[in-house]
């Protein structure tokens, strides 16, 4: 976690999608990050040349949330997430 907060973060392109079906907005992900963990059963970081991890966390209106992050050389990119309490199929293709 300390790793994700020292790091730049910018957001995929095909991001967007995901997080806005979720409602997750920039401030959730913000809150994540300062108050959330990385859930290793769910990240995958062993032998990837780009390490992916799942950042949990609850926001402070009570929304449990799971964020993915891809960690760049000088960036973390914001992948996808989704609300834990409510896992909704999105169209994001």
């Amino acid at each position: 976690m300390d790793d994700l907060s020292r790091y730049e973060l910018i957001y995929a392109p095909d991001s967007e999608c995901a997080l806005k079906c979720a409602s997750i907005t920039t401030a959730s992900v913000q809150e994540v990050l300062t108050n959330g963990e990385v859930n290793f059963d769910k990240s995958k970081t062993k032998g990837e040349t780009h390490p992916s991890y799942a950042v949990e966390g609850t926001t402070k209106e009570g929304r449990s949330l799971r964020l993915y992050f891809l960690k760049r050389d000088s960036t973390y990119e914001v992948t996808g997430g989704v609300d834990l309490k409510d896992l909704r199929e999105c169209d994001c293709d």
